[in-house]
């Protein structure tokens, strides 16, 4: 699933790889998946809120087709 990986470099000796990802079009459905998961509280496990918070609620207002 999806094509996110690091670009190989031409470099003699050892195996290199560049420092950032190369991306396209199915490495950016992975990352959405990725966003997706801390939203559903992935985001906590990995220790980004206080046990002690108060959940987070987004505004009822937003209207994505305006």
């Amino acid at each position: 699933m999806g094509a996110w990986h690091y670009k190989r470099l031409a470099v003699s000796g050892e195996e290199r790889y560049a420092d950032k990802p190369s991306k396209n079009d199915e490495s950016h459905i992975c990352d959405g998946a990725g966003y997706g998961f801390l939203g559903v509280g992935e985001f906590d496990r990995l220790g980004g809120r206080q046990e002690n918070s108060a959940p987070l609620q987004a505004d009822g207002s937003f209207d994505v087709f305006n």
